[in-house]
């Protein structure tokens, strides 16, 4: 055996030395061809591969929509719609004010988002305000 792979010795004596030559160990031949295959330590190659590729697929995917959601506009940003205006001759401050809030509820009533639960304004307010200001502005009620 000289460590090359090569064919297997006899299993005749050694003439130097009366020990017997033992066979080459028989493997499957898949180890031959690729012995890191079946691997478990490389395997996470493959997962990394899947990973990036998957990533690819996505950004390529959102880059399709973008382009399909800006056509009707030339490629640019959809222009903002912009609150009604009124000159000022016909319209005082305290109706301004008003309109706008009334465009604003309005444009906040149409938006997929859900108003925040009273527990996570409670959760907000917990993380992000001290102990001492909520102990001075809160009624004895809720202590």
């Amino acid at each position: 055996m000289n460590g090359k792979g090569g064919s297997p010795p006899s299993l005749s004596t050694n003439r130097k030395s009366n020990k017997v030559v033992l066979p080459q160990i028989q493997r499957h031949p898949a180890y031959f061809e690729d012995p890191y295959k079946n691997s478990i330590l490389f395997s996470f190659k493959l997962k990394d591969r899947q990973d990036e590729m998957l990533k690819r697929i996505v950004l390529e995917h959102a880059k399709q929509e973008e382009q399909v959601a800006l056509e009707p506009y030339g490629g640019k940003c959809r222009p903002r719609e912009k609150s009604p205006e009124y000159p000022k001759t016909c319209l005082s401050e305290d109706r301004a004010i008003r309109t706008n809030y009334y465009y604003m509820k309005e444009r906040v009533e149409h938006l997929p988002i859900t108003p925040a639960s009273d527990e996570s304004f409670k959760h907000i307010t917990d993380l992000f305000i001290e102990i001492k200001l909520l102990e001075i502005h809160k009624p004895d009620s809720f202590k």
